[in-house]
């Protein structure tokens, strides 16, 4: 069961980055088990229309959508607490066979700013439907070199998640140094706030910093530059 907080999150990011009123209701129904997923003799073929995936972190499921029915679904990893994955509306830029130790049969890597991420397989399946990797969608080999050939590089990728606490349900403080979907969150907030100017890269980095400084100084707040209890409360996000 999501609890508030996290069902919050859920509802806000598919408002945001969900395209059609069709794909919110296939994500609803995956919600209750009642997905409308391909039969197993459609599957053997592959996707007729539009590919994208969904990645739903709170079910550890890798959606394959055709345009807007989900074609199949697969149990994946993802990343453990410490080194979360990312969450957000990534494309797959770079795809490999055997692309190195660790990471199975096949590499999809995304176009996240922040650090290296992409969906592969694993030499440890052992490890699927947990929270096990450094921030990677793991999959079974026999998974991803199934899904392999439907997605091309630009596919898009809707990672879905709470990206405050992650999994473990708690706000962190945010510091010049981190990285991340809260950071890039933040950035967001900021940016449509008038006091962030760059891009939302994930990276708390010296501009972040200064837009986090003149949201301190309008609210009257101490001049930290970092992201606390009273910052999450004027963002709304508390």
């Amino acid at each position: 069961m999501l609890n508030k907080r996290d069902l919050y999150y859920l509802v806000i990011f598919l408002l945001t980055v969900m395209s059609t009123c069709t794909l919110l209701q296939e994500v609803a129904a995956a919600d209750t088990g009642t997905v409308r997923v391909a039969s197993a003799e459609q599957q053997k073929s592959a996707p007729l229309g539009k590919v994208t995936v969904l990645i739903d972190t709170f079910r550890r499921k890798l959606i394959i959508m055709d345009g807007n029915v989900a074609f199949a679904d697969f149990p994946i990893a993802i990343g453990k607490s410490e080194s979360p994955s990312p969450i957000g509306n990534w494309k797959v830029v770079r795809k490999a066979v055997n692309w190195g130790t660790g990471f199975g049969t096949r590499w999809m890597q995304l176009n996240v700013p922040w650090g290296t991420y992409g969906i592969h397989g694993t030499n440890k399946p052992w490890s699927i439907g947990a929270m096990a990797s450094h921030g990677c969608f793991r999959m079974n080999n026999s998974d991803v070199e199934k899904i392999y050939p439907w997605i091309k590089s630009g596919t898009e990728v809707i990672v879905v998640g709470n990206p405050f606490g992650y999994m473990s349900g708690g706000f962190k403080r945010l510091n010049k140094g981190d990285k991340g979907s809260d950071v890039s969150h933040i950035q967001e907030i900021l940016m449509r706030r008038g006091f962030y100017e760059g891009n939302p890269d994930g990276i708390y980095g010296y501009y972040t910093e200064k837009a986090v400084l003149e949201f301190q100084k309008y609210y009257g707040l101490a001049k930290t530059g970092q992201i606390g209890y009273k910052e999450y409360q004027l963002l709304g996000l508390w």
